[in-house]
């Protein structure tokens, strides 16, 4: 098993981030080069990415004991959310109509339990 940088570790949405701000992005990556394998491997993990940041937002809320601070952490995922989700939908609109590619940014967008978004 791979450790993770201080960032990873630090920043629960860094795999995420790093999806739709680079990854995905049309403006800075050239999508057309990312092959149907590389969005296959990404479905696959957002799920499990998911799952981690909800273990990991429920952890901290479980250690905290003053409402006031369930709130700051509740409001950091909340705006660290909003600003992935904007980003994807950005990117979304940028995207060729059908294939894996638009499958894989709406996948960002849906619930974390979607199915494959290979097809």
């Amino acid at each position: 098993m791979s450790k993770r940088s201080s960032k990873q570790n630090n920043y629960p949405f860094y795999w995420l981030d790093e999806l739709a701000e680079v990854t995905l992005n049309p403006d800075k990556t050239i999508i057309e080069d990312i092959k149907p394998e590389e969005l296959q491997t990404i479905c696959e993990r957002l799920p499990e990415e998911f799952s981690r940041i909800s273990v990991c937002l429920k952890t901290q809320a479980f250690c905290l004991y003053h409402t006031d601070q369930l709130k700051v952490v509740a409001g950091h995922y909340d705006q660290a959310i909003r600003v992935l989700q904007q980003q994807a939908q950005i990117n979304l609109v940028q995207y060729p109509e059908g294939g894996p590619l638009r499958n894989t940014g709406k996948m960002l967008l849906t619930e974390p339990c979607s199915k494959s978004c290979a097809a």
